[in-house]
């Protein structure tokens, strides 16, 4: 599960397949602050298409997978074209290097003052 952290659209796109008899076994959801929303479980065996949805700040979401039987083989489901207003990993990241510089700059430029 994952935070917006702001408001915006979750997009994708989703590809299932399972060998167990349908899918209604192996069923695929959305869930949002607990909410869970069905995907794809039907009396079939494969099925493709695109989700969207809309989540404000501070909503939690993600991807849920169930067994109903735990019998005749597991679903699979392949996510593409995925965007969500969530943070990347290289934004936290590159933030917290930027934010540690600055303060050791400031440090580095009021121990100068002290020395004059």
């Amino acid at each position: 599960m994952v935070k917006a952290v702001t408001a915006g659209t979750v997009n994708f796109t989703w590809n299932y397949s399972t060998a167990d008899d349908y899918a209604i076994y192996d069923g695929f959801s959305f869930v949002k602050n607990g909410s869970v929303t069905d995907i794809f479980s039907e009396i079939t065996t494969t099925g493709q298409g695109a989700y969207t949805t809309i989540v404000a700040a501070g909503d939690v979401f993600g991807l849920r997978l169930d067994t109903l039987d735990n019998k005749g083989g597991r679903g699979n489901v392949t996510i593409s074209n995925f965007s969500a207003p969530v943070p990347e990993p290289f934004t936290i990241g590159g933030s917290l290097v930027a934010c540690s510089f600055g303060l050791w700059m400031k440090r580095k430029q009021a121990a100068s003052q002290k020395v004059t």
